[in-house]
């Protein structure tokens, strides 16, 4: 075995046979040189560490160890050290196991044909960052942040550059988590994280750009994924919030909680979610999904419901059934199809019509946001509602517009509000009344044998045509 200690002098040691460190003492550097097996038995503290041992394991684990840097060629490596470290290389390694008392960072390329973990542990966290740019090669990742216990999660945020496809074995933080890859990326290994970033812009086709995280036991605070094209599939086990979503690819979500966005979701396929039954589905930022879009309760059948659901779309939006789902169609996959547990808003960036019946149990509320005017019809006679708001708005939601309205309800209708410089058109097997009041052009309404009381004081309708029993306006 070796032992030995310097003041700041460069160490240097090749042997011709396994190698056995007893001890290390330099601020300068240490070069080890071995044709076979690296092990030690007592620390090494020193500055840059080189170390050559082509096709041998490498084993230096001692939980005092101190080295600014490691350049290593070997196969199975193993690498502990008692503070921080940089990887300044390493070379046809088979494994790698790396273990810091503080911060890990790179400063070269790994090449890695097996698993590499990386792991921190110290109090109040440390960061993992892999950030050098596409050259890391790994067969797959694990990065985890440890309080200094080594089993607490820690705030160390990760940051993982790969120059191919990630597959990722594990995530470990309560900070932040960014994965940049030229390839896809699957996962193998459970997630746990805060605000996930995952770029997949680099890679060279669509299939070479998708990111499926699922099959695996996944948390994170929000999502970031930009692929360009590639499909992306996201399983979480908790609730799911999108910060963003960039692709003209597919996009599906799996969520046990409710789904939310927190920023724009731009999609060009199609788009599916679902989520646990009477759980939320709330995307109401400047989206655009271009494709059809199916949003599922539970397993979509039985009794599942939706509790709360608002989807703002750029484009016309067509509430319809499975049938034969067209671009701009929004499939509401329930136990009963169509129906709503809690709320339902569509705000639209065209019209907005249907296909399917609608039975929502809550509020109602319907917006179009075009400066060519784009209107609401919802004609099937069996719908149901709560409380419907309707409002035919210019693009930068400021002004009415001549949208036409048209809603029909198989029992009493309640409105609201209504807002459009164009037509209305009210039809209702029950009693109509409202809460808010009506601004419109002409309005009609169909009430059969039924009163029909509108006499909200703010109310501005240019002209009225009402079949009813009795009447006020």
């Amino acid at each position: 075995s070796w032992d030995v200690s310097t003041t700041n002098g460069a160490i240097a040691i090749d042997e011709d046979s396994a190698m056995a460190i007893a001890g290390i003492s330099t601020s300068g550097t240490l070069s080890l040189t071995t044709t076979g097996a690296l092990t030690q038995s007592g620390a090494i503290g020193a500055g840059a560490v080189t170390v050559s041992a082509s096709g041998q394991a490498v084993t230096l684990t001692h939980t005092s160890n101190a080295m600014t840097s490691v350049d290593i060629t070997g196969a199975d490596i193993d690498v502990t050290d008692s503070n921080g470290i940089d990887i300044a290389a390493i070379t046809s390694g088979t494994t790698l196991d790396v273990i810091a008392g503080d911060a890990i960072t790179d400063s070269g390329t790994m090449a890695v044909s097996g698993a590499a973990t990386f792991t921190t542990k110290k109090a109040g966290g440390a960061a993992i960052t892999l950030d050098q740019s596409g050259v890391h090669g790994f067969s797959s990742v694990k990065a985890e942040t440890f309080t200094d216990d080594g089993t607490t999660p820690a705030a160390g945020a990760i940051t993982i550059d790969e120059a191919s496809a990630m597959t990722i074995a594990g995530l470990t933080t309560t900070s932040t988590v960014s994965l940049t890859t030229t390839g896809a990326i699957t996962d193998t290994g459970d997630i746990a994280a805060g605000a996930i970033t995952i770029n997949t812009t680099g890679g060279s086709n669509a299939a070479a750009r998708a990111v499926t995280i699922a099959g695996e036991t996944t948390n994170a605070t929000s999502w970031d994924v930009s692929t360009t094209n590639g499909a992306i599939a996201i399983d979480e086990d908790s609730a799911t919030d999108l910060a963003a979503i960039t692709t003209t690819g597919n996009l599906s979500v799996v969520s046990a909680g409710s789904v939310t966005d927190s920023g724009v979701v731009s999609v060009g396929g199609t788009t599916g979610v679902t989520v646990a039954t009477t759980e939320n589905v709330i995307l109401d930022s400047a989206n655009t999904f271009t494709g059809a879009m199916t949003l599922t309760a539970g397993d979509g059948g039985g009794v599942t419901a939706f509790g709360n659901v608002t989807i703002k779309n750029s484009t016309a939006v067509k509430l319809d059934d499975n049938s034969a789902l067209a671009a701009g169609d929004l499939y509401l996959n329930a136990g009963t199809d169509g129906a709503v547990g809690g709320d339902l808003s569509i705000i639209s960036g065209g019209a907005i019509t249907q296909g399917i019946q609608l039975g929502v149990s809550g509020s109602a509320s319907f917006k179009t946001l075009n400066d060519t005017p784009a209107g609401i019809t919802l004609s099937n006679a069996s719908n149901t509602f709560g409380a419907i708001t309707a409002q035919a708005r210019n693009a930068a939601d400021g002004d009415d517009v001549a949208g036409s309205i048209t809603i029909s309800e198989g029992a009493a209708m309640a409105i609201a509000d209504i807002s459009t410089t164009g037509t209305l058109s009210l039809t209702t097997t029950g009693a109509l009344t409202q809460s808010g009041a009506i601004d419109a052009g002409a309005v009609t309404v169909s009430a059969g044998a039924n009163n029909v009381t509108l006499t909200n004081t703010s109310n501005a309708m240019t002209s009225v045509d009402i079949t009813g029993a009795n009447i006020a306006v």
